[in-house]
Order: structure tokens, then sequence, then C-alpha cells
């Protein structure tokens, strides 16, 4: 741990005081909601930007769904990377950080744990259809996923590039490797706990809070029961090739919609119907493979609760141990990174 802190247990409980967690809980929520009001805030001021430089010297790349993908990640990454993490860094450098021991993880280990990542993956779409099929229907509005937006404009070198590798990389330095360590003081739980809450939330909408937030969950608990950032990058770069390149591939070649369109028509001739099959075939042993590895996933996840296997270390700072529950939210911190993304969640439903 390093020296660059003022927190320090009660010597009678060996916790920190009740003011003390809530003042190292809010000051890294602040850092939190800093790092995404500034992110935006850069991002809204380099797209117009460079959306006036196109517009001087070559309209046409506006029109251009290569280069308009190209130049959103490219700013998004910027703005969050290059000026929204230093500063979540400058503003959380006076809480103290742990690196989690490196220990190797064995390959029957990071299997399962693979497949407890799909089978989160399933709950958490399930967990956000239901959540949005009642908000359309409370808000009378529809919506539609951010991912499918960006997926359309894109193609598939650039998805390899940005957010199969480039994205997983980024993501896990910040949410795991510097996140993770500043609140591993705390406790491991506080730790995989909080800086999944973090990552679910940072993904800036309903339809991929919940997903996120639970594969969070693991890539957080792998990173810090084993130390090493590597395995959770490969969970992360696995993860993002399966949903945002591997499946609309796959959806695509077998095309659904003409497939249902011809299941239901009265009288499908026997050379479409083969056809139909033919098409279904990748997108079929795809279902099959991962249906398998969410329920080899669910069975070891239950199977490891119920052995209580999963263990969460005390950290060295502790956290008050009454109301733990009340400390961590109820700061002012907290309450600013809730409306800040609050506000980011409102407006991803009337885009």
């Amino acid at each position: 741990m390093n020296s660059r802190y003022s927190f320090v247990p009660d010597a009678n409980t060996g916790r920190l005081t009740e003011d003390d967690t809530k003042k190292y809980i809010s000051r890294l929520f602040w850092a939190v909601a800093i790092f995404e009001v500034v992110g935006f805030a850069v991002t809204y001021l380099l797209a117009l930007a460079v959306s006036a430089l196109c517009t001087a010297v070559n309209p046409a790349l506006l029109d251009s769904g290569s280069f308009v993908s190209v130049a959103n990640h490219l700013i998004s990454m910027l703005s969050t990377y290059c000026v929204g993490l230093p500063v979540f860094c400058i503003i959380t450098s006076v809480l103290p950080s742990v690196t989690p021991k490196k220990k190797k993880m064995g390959a029957k280990s990071w299997i399962l744990g693979l497949c407890v990542c799909f089978a989160f993956m399933y709950i958490g779409n399930y967990i956000s259809t239901i959540v949005l099929q009642m908000l359309e229907s409370m808000l009378n509005i529809s919506t539609t996923n951010p991912l499918d937006t960006i997926m359309a404009e894109s193609n598939v070198i650039i998805d390899v590039v940005f957010i199969v590798i480039v994205a997983p990389i980024l993501e896990e330095i910040f949410f795991r490797k510097i996140v993770c360590d500043r609140l591993l003081p705390l406790g491991e739980g506080y730790a995989i706990v909080l800086s999944a809450l973090i990552f679910g939330l940072g993904h800036g909408n309903f339809y991929q809070f919940a997903y996120s937030f639970l594969v969070g969950f693991i890539f957080a608990l792998v990173y810090v029961k084993t130390g090493k950032l590597a395995y959770s990058i490969v969970y992360h770069v696995i993860f993002n090739l399966v949903g945002a390149v591997l499946v609309p591939y796959l959806i695509k070649i077998a095309d659904l919609e003409k497939t249902i369109e011809l299941l239901y028509s009265e009288s499908p001739s026997e050379e479409e119907l083969v056809a139909a099959f033919e098409r279904m075939i990748p997108y079929a042993v795809y279902a099959l493979i991962y249906l398998a590895a969410v329920i080899i996933g669910t069975v070891a996840l239950l199977k490891a609760v119920r052995m209580r296997r999963i263990r969460f270390a005390r950290g060295e700072l502790a956290p008050f141990e009454k109301k733990k529950v009340t400390t961590v939210l109820c700061t002012v911190g907290m309450a600013a990174s809730i409306t800040v993304y609050a506000a980011i969640f409102v407006m991803s439903l009337v885009q």
C-alpha cells in the first residue's frame, strides 16, 4: 500500500471511522462523476471540431460511415483516457492503492469463469429486456440499443480494432487496475462490487448496464484474486468478440428475418426450406455452444456459492462495520455520481 493518505484505522475497532469511510467513498465517486462530465464535455467539443474541419476541407467525409465510425471511436477514447482518466487519477491520488498478489489460474477455473461470464450475460440481457419493456410501456417511447447503432455505422475491421482489441485493454486498465487498486484497501468485496457498479454505469444506457455490471463483477473477481490483468483482458476480448462481431455476423448470414418470414409463409418450397436450414446451421451451432456455456456457468456459480468458495478478504482500511450500505451510498460523491449517470441514462432513452 502506498503512503500518500491520511486514513488511519480506529485504534479500538481496527476499522475506519464512519466519517473516514464516507470521505473515502465520496472522494472516489466524486472522481468518477467528474471523469464522466469531463469526458462527455471533451467528446462534444472534439466532435464539433472534427465536424467543422471536415465541412471546411472535405464535406464528403461526414457521409462516410467508416470515417465517422473511426472518428467517433478515436474521439471517445481520447476524451476518456487522455483527458478524463488523468483527472480521475489526480483527484484520487490522495487515496491509497493496493496491487493484488499474483497467482496462477488453472485452465479449468479459467474456462469455468468464462462460462459464468456468458451465464451472467444471458441473465443481464434478460433483466435489461424486462426493464426496457417496462420503461417503454410507462413512458410510451421506443428505444434503440446504442450498440446496434454503432455496429450499423461500422465494419468488421473497425469493430475488431476498436471494440475487440483497444477497448478491452483500456477499460480493464481503468476499471480493474486503477479503480480496483484504489478500492482494495477497503477490502476485496468493496473493490469487486463497486468497480463492477462503475463499469456497468459507465456504459451509459439501460441496454448494457445489467450484464456489464454482472460480467464486470467476474472480471474484477478474477483480477483481485489472481492479480493478473491479462486474464480479465482476455475475458473482455472474447466477450466483445462474441457480442460485437461474431453474433451480428451469424445473424447476418442466417438472414433471420427472411427465415422467420419463410417459416410463417403458407407454402414454402423445398428448395427454400433447405436453403434456410443451411443458412441457420452456423447460428444454431453457436446457440448450442452458448447455451452449454450458460448452463455450465450457472451450475459452477451455484456450486461455488453453496460451498462458499467465494470469500472476500478484509482490507487494511476496513470500512465502518455498522450501516455498511448507507455508509457507502449516503455520501455527496456517490450522489453526484448517480446524478450524472441518471442524466446520461435518460439521454440514452431519448436519442
